[in-house]
């Protein structure tokens, strides 16, 4: 099988290690001089006799190896000092790949060497050897990308339950096809799957639409089939450091105790919504069987351990990109460039101050590491961007659905929580009072009732949120520049359609402005509501649309997706001040007299 593939398989300790034997570990993280993260204190029990041990961090190189050390104390120290395990792969031919186990020790006395011999050597390795080859087969013959070990234990489902839950979730407008991978998952999948779901992971392994699959989610935590949590996640090591039932009780700063930094929450990145079956339906295991292999962190594609006052030599043989260097034990980051016109070797000392700027290598180069400093550094190459299969809080709290679902879900009075960007949508119904006093006042109310809906659909088509009303006026916020401007063009049409089928009234005339930013979300009166420059902007904006057009903001007009929807109808750009705002805002004005509505393939970003 394809070296990157097996990797993903291996390098899967958590599974790997209960099927090869090794018991359930309880850990407890030690820190260091600087307050990071030393190592663990790790305990279990092997045929009934308590180990423990300190793990210390594991290393690796994506696609490479693999390997990590067990400083044996206790009982299990009399027999044994030091462990050291791990694998080794390489490519040897077309979709084969292969991998070299590797155990060491220094064991104390004879009977420690016997017992490596019989437990490590023989039981270890023979059962290594074989979830290798279940590996291999499960590759060739599972449909799904499923080829990773069967779980330790058959899952207690409570078929019923399940059944007659997914059968409530068919019901309410979720496709058959997600009704039936979402059931034969919490069926089958071992704990750790059906523990803390990232629903885009799970739309992009079952090849459906991300949002669909997440829209499914959260009318299945709606009606008990899965539990709902917030997770804050380290902006360094990218792992859940609180999990949260509502948003009330998230705090807009947070700890990572594995990094010892304290950071501002934000709901761009730092705060995901994860979904785990409900215990009704099945019960979970909370075993742990390793804590920090490579899996668990997918971000990191090397990491190093520096002992104090040595040199190091670290090959790396990476894909040319973009990457982040940063030591666990300082502060800042180095920008890692790998290009084939970057050097060869380079040398970098670490001395515990907080590292910064730039280093261009090539992809398969060497790097001389000189730690100065009295204690073992963990030095982490990592991906520059975060991978986008998680569902953010800012993405999620602008879904339509969600606030149809969870309207009680707002953050706790006084807080507000960053939101990096997102685009707002202002309405205005022109000349709405006049139209009162023309046709009278429930004539008038209809037809603005009317245009309410038209407004509503179009903003949850396109995978937004109706904010709040103000009169005739509406307020709506989309994780997605795209999406907003497919819902501001899909509101004119609906109105012009509105119009033509209504000759003997009035006509309606929508005045529409779009704007993306920084943002605050805060609670407003028990609803989730969002503050900032940006949304003044967005609605002050509207006032300098003439109604019938769409008043896009820069912001709005850079972004490429965005653009592509733009580009098909008559721009004027002008630059502006506008009341409250420091500096003159530029914009551009859509001339959609021709309006037509963009084809479906545009306007569903991210499915």
């Amino acid at each position: 099988m394809p070296l990157h593939e097996f990797w993903l398989a291996l390098s899967n300790t958590g599974r790997l290690n209960p099927y090869v034997g090794i018991p359930a570990i309880k850990f407890t993280p030690v820190p260091g001089p600087g307050g990071t993260t030393a190592y663990l204190n790790a305990r279990a029990r092997y045929l009934g006799v308590p180990v423990v041990w300190r793990e210390m961090p594991f290393e690796w190189q994506e696609d490479d190896f693999f390997l990590v050390e067990r400083q044996m104390t206790g009982l299990a120290g009399m027999f044994f000092g030091n462990l050291v395990s791990g694998a080794r792969m390489r490519t040897v031919g077309e979709n084969e790949t292969q991998v070299e186990m590797f155990g060491t020790s220094d064991t104390r006395n004879p009977l420690g060497r016997l017992l490596y011999k019989l437990i490590v050597g023989k039981q270890f390795l023979g059962a290594i050897s074989k979830a290798c080859r279940t590996i291999e087969k499960n590759y060739h013959q599972l449909a799904e990308m499923a080829y990773t070990l069967p779980p330790p234990e058959k899952p207690q489902v409570n078929r019923r339950q399940l059944f007659a839950l997914c059968a409530s979730l068919r019901e309410s407008n979720t496709t058959e096809e997600i009704v039936t991978l979402l059931r034969r998952h919490l069926a089958s999948a071992p704990d750790d799957e059906v523990v803390l779901m990232r629903a885009f992971v799970l739309a992009d392994k079952w090849q459906q639409p991300r949002k669909a699959v997440l829209r499914a989610c959260l009318k299945a935590s709606r009606l008990g089939l899965l539990d709902a949590t917030w997770e804050v996640m380290c902006p360094n090591c990218r792992v859940s450091k609180g999990s949260f039932a509502s948003l009330r009780d998230l705090k807009p700063t947070a700890h990572c105790d594995t990094c010892n930094i304290r950071y501002d929450v934000n709901f761009d990145q730092y705060v995901e919504l994860r979904f785990t079956v409900s215990e009704a339906v099945r019960k979970t295991t909370d075993n742990t069987y390793c804590i920090g292999g490579p899996y668990v962190t997918p971000h990191i594609v090397a990491q190093s351990r520096i002992t104090a006052r040595a040199q190091a030599a670290v090959a790396i043989n990476l894909p040319a990109g973009r990457y982040r260097l940063r030591l666990r034990q300082a502060s800042g980051w180095l920008t890692l460039i790998l290009a084939p016109d970057g050097q060869p070797t380079a040398d970098l000392v670490l001395e515990g101050q907080p590292l910064g700027g730039e280093l261009r290598l090539q992809p398969q180069s060497s790097l001389s590491l000189h730690n100065q400093g009295s204690e073992d550094v963990l030095l982490i190459i990592e991906q520059e961007a975060w991978e986008n299969q998680a569902t953010s809080a800012a993405l999620v709290t602008a879904l339509q659905e969600f606030r149809n679902l969870f309207s009680s879900e707002v953050l706790s009075p006084g807080t507000n929580i960053a939101v990096r960007n997102l685009t707002f949508l202002f309405t205005d119904l022109k000349n709405s009072t006049a139209l009162y006093e023309r046709v009278g006042d429930s004539p008038a109310y209809a037809r603005v009732r009317d245009h309410f809906t038209l407004l509503t659909d179009a903003v949850a088509q396109h995978s937004g949120a109706l904010v709040k009303t103000m009169g005739d006026a509406v307020m709506a916020v989309f994780s997605e520049a795209q999406g907003a401007v497919a819902a501001g063009l899909e509101i004119q049409a609906a109105i012009n359609d509105f119009n033509t089928q209504h000759p003997q009234g009035e006509p309606l005339c929508v005045k529409v402005s779009l704007h993306s930013g920084p943002c605050l979300a805060v609670n407003a009166n028990e609803t989730l509501d969002y503050f900032g420059t940006t949304v003044n902007t967005a609605a002050r904006l509207q006032a300098l649309s003439q109604g019938g057009d769409m008043i896009v903001s820069g912001s709005v007009y850079a972004d490429e997706q965005a653009y592509d929807l733009l580009t098909p109808y008559p721009t004027e750009q002008e630059t502006t001040s506008l009341k409250g705002i420091a500096l003159p805002i530029q914009f551009y004005r859509l001339d959609l007299s021709k309006i037509r509505k963009p084809s479906s393939e545009l306007l569903v970003a991210g499915g």
